[in-house]
Order: structure tokens, then C-alpha cells, then sequence
């Protein structure tokens, strides 16, 4: 019995020690199985690694192959057509003599059967007159018919031209369409092999959830490379567009894109079935690109949101900037300063101009190389481009521009920031009915509505500042100086839009503000002394300071700008740049208490309304035409 008890003991321990055999049997087994796999995976990425490698050279192999053959084909093309006109003439020429020749032999024959009747008949009166008529109408008939002969070789030759141009034209249509296939085939290939490696390397990493990654930094790239450059403007900082006439440019965006660049690192150019529509201009602003109506992300909107308005604050305080150099003031109540010069003078309003095109120029050149590469090709090609009428459209911009911010400060210094501002904003005024005298586009309904209202606007506004118990006045000059500012600026905004027909907005920024750098530094340089440059020497420092500081607000502005539309697109950043004016006026009464009358207020409102309303207008054709 007491064996009987002790054989389960045995068992038991047995037992155990055959599940722990067991047990690091399957362990070794899974970690053989662990090594193999990840052995293999490697294996298969560096396979696969070089795979890519090898059709990334097999890629550019295809491309210099196409580039030879294209090469060649043009060659060949050019020997065989030299070739076979060369044909064509042996053969003309060839059937032309043995024609000539059957005719002569003809009219040989013809004359020695005349001369032989006219030999047995030469005692007859009258042989000789009838030799001389004979031989007359052979010259007349040959002459006839070397003219038709030349007539019908000429329409031959003219038939051969037609059909070789046309042959032509089918070629290169065909080329066109061939180097289209290629580049498609190529992008398709290399998204193949980035998703191939990236999926690869996902599945290494995390074998049993590799699949629930995805590659999403395409959209970013998408979003990137559909950006288009278009301008936006306020006073002194270019380029713009016509926003008082919102379908004008729409219309001139449809039969003239804007640009479409070459280069392969500039941005692709957009199919010919979605145009390139231009965007409005309700407020003088800064170059802003041009990107699609509404934004992906909310996160973005906001951004873009912020940047937006952060460019409208810093583009009016630079207006208050400008009061407060030709007017002592006293900012959120701490002691006076500024009254630098005294700006409605018509010399030291180009000597601001002057200092801030100083400070900017530089400023926007290195700017201008990171926002847009070629910059500098596009500059040289556009210089040297035969046809000068769209370099004559730009500097004219640029010269527009320039009397425009002349006339503003002129204005600024007299009557004040905000109102100022807002008598600028009237250029739909004119823009609008240039539109309809040079490009067709009828106003609408809205329209006129909107020049009513920013009229009523203007006359509010000035209302206060025209004294009439007097003939003329500093509130009467100041009020001039800002219509023919908003004139001015008009016709800036025309010759712009003619302008971009043919370059990228940012050389054309460039040029303009190199023209207005030019045409201050000549004027001053020669016609200085006779326009009353004065700064005393003991404000001469701060007035460095307050160019500096223009320049510096110019450049955020533009900055702000510019990455606030690529975030909520250009239609709704120039529904907040139409704030413009009520902005200027509230943060000159806020900085430097500058008050403003109630009719004053109300003429500020309703021509920002009237802004505000092109905008929502070309909004919406944006919309329509996104649509169709």
C-alpha cells in the first residue's frame, strides 16, 4: 500500500518536468521563428530598397532617352522636310523644262511651217506684216504661258506650305501630349515606390498594425503646391487687383492666366479647365498669394483669420505712424513726441517715402527669394523680352503707386489718418467705370449701389474738414490731396491688372518698388531744395526711427498678409482687409486721440459697407465659377 501512495508523487514530478521541456522547446522554437521573420522582413526591405533604386535609375535612363530622341526627331524632321523640298523643286523644275521644252518644239514647228509658206509666197504683198503679227502672237502666247505656268507652280507651292505647317502643328500637338503621358507615368511610379518603401517600413516597425498608418503629409504638399501668388494692396505696398470691378478681373484671369511658371521647383500651373481667378481688392493692402476659396481645416481658418487681421492693424497703425511724424501727439497719453517734419509739404512727404523704400527694398528682396524662388530668371526674361508694353504696364503701376502714397501722406498730415484713409478707398469710383470703358464689364446692379454708398461715404467724411467761409484751407488741400490719392491709386490698380498678363506678382512687386525708390531718389536728389526738404537737426534722429518703423510695419504687414490668405484664402482675407479705414480711425482715437465728428463716423462706415460688399460680391463669383 505505502507504494501504491507514492507513485502519483513520481508522476506528478514527472510530469513537471515534461511541460518545462516543453515549454523552452516552444520558446526556442518562437524565438527561431522570431529571428527568421525579422531576418526575411530585412531581406525584403533592402530588396525592395534596391528596387527603387534601380527604377529611379531606370527613371532618369527613360527621361534622357526621351530628351535624345526628341533631339533627334527634331534633327530628322529638319533634314527630311529640307530634303523633300528639294525633291519638290528637282520635280517642278524638271516638269517645268519638259513643258517649256514641248512648247518650244511646238512654236518651232509652227514658225518653219509659216516661213515656208511665207517663202513660196514672198512675191505676195504684204508677207512681211504678216511674219511681224505671226511672231507677235507667239510672244504674246509664250508669255501667257510662262504666266500661267508660274501661277499654278505658285498655288502648288502655297498648297505644300499649308499642309506642311498643318502637319506640323499635329506633331507637336502630339509631342505635347507624349511629354504629358511621360510625366504622369513618372509621378505614378514614384508615388508607387513611396508608398512601397513607406509601407514596408511601417510593417517592419509594427507587424501586427502596420496597416492602420497612412502617409498624410500629401495633403500639406497638395495644399503647397496648388498656391498661386496674387496681389492685394494697400498704400505704399503692392501689387493689387481690381476689386471694384470683381468680375473684371475674373474675365481678364480667364482669357490671360496669371502666370504659370516653369521651373520645377516653382508651383505647377493649373488645367486649362480651372482657370486662375483673380481676387478682389476691398482695401489698399500687401502681395498676398492666391489660394483656394475656402480652407481645409478650422485650425487654419483661424490662423489665417488672425494673420489677416493682424496685417490690417499693423498696415493702420503705420497710417497713425505717418500723423504723428508730421504732428506732435501724444500716444495713450504719455508725453508729445514726433512733429518730425512737416509732411504736407511736398518735398518732405518724398523724403518719408524715400527712408521707407530704404528700409523695405532689402528687405523685400530677400523676402521675395524665399517666397518665390525664380525670381530672379523671371526678372532677366521679362527685361528681355522683345514685346515692351507689360514692362511699360508695370513701371506705369509703379509710378501710379508712388504719386498715390505721395498724395496720401500729403493728405494724412492735413485732415488725418482715418479720414484720409477712408477718401482713398474711393477708387471704385473709378475703377469701375474704367472697366466698363476698356474691358466691357458692365456694372451691376450692386454695383452702382455701392458707388452710391462710398459716395455718400466720401462726402460724410470730408464734410467737416472743408471750411467754407474760406476759399482755400488746409482742410480743403487735404481733402484734395486724398481724392487724387484714390485717382491715383485707380489707376495703379488698371495698369496692374494689365501687368499681370505677363509676370509673377512678386517680380512685379520688386519692380514697383524699385521705381518708387528711383523716382524719390531723382526728385529729391535734383528738385529737393525747390520743394521745401527741411528736417532740424535735432529731430533728425527720430525721424530715422519713424522710417525705420514704417518700414519695419510695411514688412509685417506684408508677411501677415501673405501667409494669412494661404491659410483662409483670399476671399475672406479681403473681406477683413476692407476694414481698413474703421480700423485706422479707431486705432487713432484709441493711440492718439484723434476724435472724430458723427458724420465723419458715418461716412467711415458706409464706404468700408460699400468695400465690404465688393468683397461678399466677388466672393461669391469665385463660388460660381470654383463651381462650374
Amino acid at each position: 500500500m505505502g507504494q501504491m501512495e507514492n507513485r502519483p508523487v513520481s508522476n506528478t514530478s514527472e510530469n513537471g518536468r515534461t511541460v518545462e521541456s516543453l515549454l523552452q522547446i516552444v520558446t526556442q522554437d518562437l524565438r527561431r521563428l522570431h529571428e527568421g521573420l525579422v531576418t526575411q522582413l530585412s531581406e525584403e526591405v533592402n530588396q525592395l530598397q534596391a528596387e527603387k533604386a534601380y527604377l529611379t535609375e531606370e527613371v532618369k535612363q527613360l527621361k534622357a532617352q526621351h530628351q535624345t530622341l526628341q533631339t533627334q526627331r527634331t534633327a530628322a524632321l529638319s533634314q527630311q522636310q529640307i530634303a523633300q523640298q528639294q525633291l519638290w523643286a528637282k520635280q517642278l523644275a524638271m516638269a517645268l523644262a519638259n513643258h517649256l521644252q514641248s512648247l518650244m518644239v511646238q512654236q518651232m514647228n509652227q514658225m518653219a511651217k509659216a516661213n515656208s509658206i511665207a517663202g513660196m509666197g514672198s512675191g505676195l504683198p504684204g508677207s512681211s506684216q504678216l511674219q511681224s503679227d505671226n511672231a507677235q502672237r507667239m510672244l504674246a502666247s509664250l508669255d501667257a504661258t510662262f504666266s500661267a505656268t508660274f501661277r499654278s507652280l505658285q498655288q502648288e507651292l502655297n498648297s505644300y506650305h499649308s499642309a506642311l505647317s498643318q502637319q506640323l502643328g499635329r506633331m507637336h500637338n502630339l509631342e505635347q501630349q507624349g511629354e504629358a503621358v511621360l510625366q504622369a507615368l513618372v509621378s505614378k511610379l514614384q508615388e508607387q515606390l513611396q508608398a512601397e518603401s513607406f509601407g514596408s517600413t511601417t510593417a517592419l516597425q509594427s507587424p501586427v498594425s502596420g496597416s492602420a498608418y497612412s502617409y498624410s503629409t500629401g495633403e500639406d504638399e497638395a495644399s503647397l503646391s496648388e498656391t498661386v501668388l496674387q496681389p492685394h494692396a494697400r498704400p505704399g505696398v503692392s501689387p493689387p487687383d481690381l476689386s471694384s470691378s470683381p468680375s473684371l478681373s475674373a474675365q481678364a484671369g480667364q482669357t490671360h492666366p496669371v502666370y504659370s511658371p516653369q521651373a520645377p521647383h516653382s508651383h505647377p500651373p493649373q488645367s486649362a479647365s480651372s482657370p486662375v481667378i483673380s481676387t478682389p481688392i476691398p482695401a489698399p493692402g500687401v502681395p498676398q498669394p492666391l489660394t483656394r476659396l475656402f480652407p481645409k481645416k478650422e485650425t487654419n481658418f483661424w490662423a489665417g483669420f488672425i494673420l489677416a487681421l493682424f496685417s490690417t492693424v499693423a498696415l493702420s497703425i503705420h497710417n497713425v505712424v505717418v500723423r504723428v511724424i508730421g504732428k506732435p501727439s501724444s500716444i495713450l497719453g504719455l508725453p508729445e513726441i514726433g512733429g518730425f517734419i512737416n509732411i504736407p509739404v511736398l518735398g518732405n512727404s518724398l523724403l518719408i517715402l524715400w527712408l521707407r523704400m530704404l528700409v523695405v527694398l532689402p528687405l523685400m528682396v530677400a523676402v521675395s527669394m524665399v517666397l518665390y524662388p525664380p525670381v530672379w530668371r523671371d526678372l532677366s526674361q521679362f527685361l528681355a523680352a522683345r514685346d515692351r508694353r507689360p514692362l511699360l504696364n508695370v513701371v506705369g503701376s509703379g509710378f501710379f503707386l508712388f504719386l498715390s502714397q505721395v498724395l496720401i501722406y500729403i493728405a494724412i498730415g492735413q485732415i488725418g489718418a482715418g479720414p484720409a484713409v477712408t477718401i482713398l478707398f474711393m477708387y471704385p469710383l473709378v475703377t469701375v467705370p474704367l472697366a466698363w470703358i476698356l474691358f466691357g464689364d458692365r456694372p451691376t446692379p450692386l454695383r452702382w449701389a455701392v458707388m452710391a454708398i462710398i459716395s455718400l461715404g466720401v462726402v460724410f467724411t470730408a464734410l467737416p474738414s472743408i471750411d467754407v467761409n474760406k476759399v482755400t484751407s488746409g482742410g480743403e488741400m487735404g481733402v484734395t490731396a486724398a481724392i487724387a490719392a484714390g485717382i491715383a491709386f485707380a489707376l495703379y490698380l488698371i495698369f496692374m491688372q494689365l501687368g499681370f498678363k505677363k509676370l509673377h506678382p512678386v517680380p512685379v512687386s520688386l519692380i514697383q518698388f524699385f521705381t518708387i525708390f528711383v523716382l524719390s531718389s531723382i526728385i529729391l536728389i535734383f528738385l529737393g531744395p525747390n520743394l521745401g526738404v527741411l528736417v532740424q537737426p535735432e529731430k533728425r534722429v527720430g525721424f530715422i526711427v519713424s522710417g525705420i518703423i514704417l518700414g519695419a510695419l510695411t514688412l509685417i504687414g506684408y508677411l501677415a498678409n501673405n501667409f494669412g490668405v494661404r491659410f483662409m484664402g483670399a476671399a475672406l482675407a479681403s473681406i477683413i482687409a476692407s476694414i481698413g479705414p474703421v480700423v485706422t480711425a479707431l486705432l487713432a482715437w484709441i493711440l492718439i486721440n484723434n476724435p472724430l465728428q458723427g458724420v465723419q463716423i458715418l461716412g467711415i462706415v458706409m464706404v468700408t459697407l460699400g468695400v465690404g460688399l465688393l468683397s461678399v460680391e466677388r466672393m461669391k463669383l469665385q463660388m460660381q465659377a470654383a463651381k462650374t
